[in-house]
């Protein structure tokens, strides 16, 4: 496998068509307005998108995190990530696919039931879950019947926050200095937390269905050494071990043990217990009989009657409410129609089993209005109901249902709650899109709330939410249409074509927003204007420098373009871990760029020209040239940024051992300086621009 593989074409449609296939309805109902737009152009956004790849221009971003709650009380992150890095993380998982299909196939249905591979170049990606948890079940009954009475119950710790990149990427590529693992393992590590500041060499994003495959591959190596000596089942980090004594289980255990320890897995003690059975249905009493729900694997809805009936075989009611089966309970949530003794079963649950918030708002989605919804999303809200995904779909719920006397007495709690900067991501979102609706009504200027999220993609969930014809809603979106990631843009597509606006109105120049923005607003009839032809140069310096995206630096650099752009490339590699390498590539860049300098002010007559050659047609050292008295006393402020980046460049290691004149020793490059360094780029890159756009490229 290598980067190249990766970035292809058919590789990368590939993982467009997985992602808008999955049927993770929970984890697409972030991203559904955001992939029906990517899809109004999809083909021309996978083709910019590749083109960044092989041009070191694309930037993984830093996540979000929702905290969805579990049974124990805790909660499980949900790891969101924008539209262009699922694309990035899908195609990596088809390439670990293919690369550990053969191999996986012989355990699939025998040892493992979790995330069976579709076929090959299928757009679904993974079977149905249905069907592995049914046959696990079936199997152990078969075990047990040829005298298997002892099991083991293991589970692994924080699985997917604990996945070591190095030893993933192991089982995809054996050589750590190639393309294909440096990138992976610097994507691995952004989308690693919603912190860039704690970042990390474990964990892969909880959420997309890429992740749910790639945790798989870390398994497969204890999978294979199980299976030759052990009854061995598994689903995702689930495991039971089998044996006709307790010594056979115990043996087994012990080995597992050691196994995920040397893979930095951790095992989790409290879920790990060894029992004798006296029947078969004990080793299954864990595992739901989804087969009964859903049949054939088909998810069709239910009427009144049979929904009603069913839900008492999931809960025990009474004065308080019991959820026994909470497959079943959630399956007919999601596929009753609107049922009073169901609402109340809901109403009865929900603050006691949180960990069910999608079912019922699912179920709710029968309902236009309810008083008891209402009152009982504003109790919680209002007690700090402490669950980060319940706030937030507590407050939408309330957008939806409430009367404009409900709303106003809430919304100083969500103004409160989107200016905490403790809040997390589900509780803004929600709060967001109620304060939206607060100014839809007429209750006041709330939407201006949204200027002020520094979250882009949180932006972009609310921006469907957005009427551009308030001030607010017009204040918000021109703040958005300033953001550099595409999914902002994405989410304004509905807002924008359904207010009929023109972007210039809103002071925008449209070939200054990201290339994906501009083709798919082009599709969707938002701008007209001709697409130019991206700049690989102009897009790296925007992107590490204060520089506005510029496309005509092959204009300027001509012949010198490709040169230009290879040494860009490799500073840009380096900036964060390299300072000195870094700096050495950065000065070469922009000597490239001040001899191209000098040739266009040459070609045009132009002040501040000087000579690149001595009398006898030798060329000139940079050092020179920079300190020419004629291009000093015309630039001297553009003379004074590249200078000081230059001299600096002389004395790091791997340049000079000693300064030429001052015979000061070669230093490495400090952060501080860097930072310093920078600043003068920031200037030098901008007076560039503006002397070549003065004179008239």
């Amino acid at each position: 496998m290598n980067f190249d593989k990766l970035i292809s074409k058919k590789n990368l449609i590939l993982a467009w068509r997985r992602i808008t296939s999955s049927r993770d309805a929970r984890y697409k109902a972030f991203f559904r307005h955001i992939l029906e737009t990517y899809e109004l152009s999809f083909e021309k956004n996978i083709e910019d998108l590749r083109r960044r790849l092989l041009n070191g221009e694309y930037t993984a971003q830093t996540p979000l995190r929702f905290y969805v709650p579990k049974p124990s009380g805790l909660q499980r992150p949900i790891t969101l990530l924008p539209i262009e890095d699922q694309i990035v993380l899908q195609a990596l998982a088809n390439l670990f696919a293919e690369k550990v299909r053969q191999k996986r196939s012989k355990l699939t249905g025998k040892f493992i039931y979790s995330n069976k591979l579709g076929k090959k170049d299928s757009q679904f990606f993974l079977e149905k879950w249905q069907l592995g948890f049914s046959q696990l079940k079936q199997n152990l009954r078969l075990k047990y019947k040829s005298g298997y009475v002892w099991i083991a119950t293991f589970d692994i710790s924080a699985f997917y926050d604990t996945i070591p990149h190095e030893l993933l990427l192991k089982v995809l590529t054996s050589n750590p200095h190639g393309d294909l693992h440096g990138n992976a393992k610097a994507w691995l590590k952004t989308w690693s937390s919603d912190r860039q500041s704690d970042q990390h060499n474990h964990g892969i994003p909880q959420g997309p269905m890429a992740s749910d495959f790639l945790a798989e591959c870390i398994l497969l190596a204890i999978d294979e050494k199980m299976s030759k000596h052990y009854a061995y089942f598994r689903y995702v980090d689930d495991i039971r071990i089998l044996g006709k004594t307790e010594l056979e289980v115990r043996q087994a255990l012990v080995y597992l043990d050691i196994l995920c320890k040397s893979r930095g897995l951790i095992p989790n003690s409290d879920k790990t217990k060894i029992k004798h059975v006296a029947s078969a249905s004990e080793l299954v009493e864990d595992i739901p009989n989804v087969a009964g729900y859903f049949d054939d694997g088909g998810e069709t809805e239910l009427t009144k009657k049979s929904a009603e009936k069913r839900i008492l075989d999931a809960v025990e009611t009474g004065s308080k409410i019991k959820v026994k089966d909470r497959t079943l309970f959630r399956y007919i949530l999601f596929r009753a129609p609107q049922s009073d003794d169901i609402l109340k079963v809901v109403l009865k649950a929900w603050e006691h089993y949180p960990e069910h918030t999608d079912a019922y708002v699912a179920f709710l989605e029968n309902y236009q209005r309810s008083d008891a919804v209402v009152a009982l999303a504003t109790r919680l809200l209002e007690s700090k109901y402490p669950y980060d995904y319940v706030q937030g779909e507590l407050w939408k719920l309330i957008a939806r249902m409430g009367r404009i006397s409900e709303l106003q007495a809430l919304t100083q709690l969500a103004i409160d709650t989107v200016k905490n900067s403790n809040s997390r991501h589900g509780s803004r979102f929600g709060a967001h899109v109620f304060l939206c609706q607060c100014d839809k009504v007429g209750l006041g200027n709330y939407k201006k709330w949204v200027m002020y999220e520094k979250s882009p993609l949180v932006q972009a969930f609310v921006a469907p939410h957005l009427g551009l014809r308030s001030s607010g809603g017009l204040d918000a979106a021109k703040l958005i249409l300033s953001r550099s990631l595409p999914d902002s843009y994405l989410g304004l597509v509905k807002p924008l074509v359904d207010a009929n606006l023109d972007i210039s109105s809103l002071g925008k120049n449209p070939a200054q927003f990201p290339v994906v923005a501009q083709q798919v607003f082009k599709t969707a009839g938002i701008i007209e204007h001709e697409i130019p032809k991206p700049d690989a140069i102009g897009n790296l310096i925007s992107k590490r420098y204060a520089v506005k995206k510029w496309n005509k630096w092959e204009a300027l650099l001509q012949g010198e373009y490709e040169h230009a752009f290879m040494e860009l490339r490799f500073a840009d590699s380096y900036f964060d871990s390299h300072l000195s390498t870094w700096l050495n590539y950065q000065d070469a860049f922009n000597e490239i760029v001040f001899r191209s300098l000098q040739g266009y002010l040459a070609q045009k007559g132009a002040l501040g020209a000087i000579p690149l050659v001595n009398r006898n047609g030798e060329r000139l050292d940079y050092g020179v040239l920079l300190n020419n008295s004629t291009f000093k006393s015309n630039y001297p402020d553009l003379q004074d940024d590249l200078n000081k980046t230059h001299k600096r460049r002389n004395l790091v290691p791997g340049s000079h051992p000693y300064d030429k004149k001052t015979g000061d020793k070669a230093r490495p490059l400090k952060k501080s300086e860097q930072k310093t360094l920078k600043q003068y780029l920031d200037d030098a890159f901008n007076e560039i621009i503006k002397i070549v756009e003065r004179i008239g490229i």
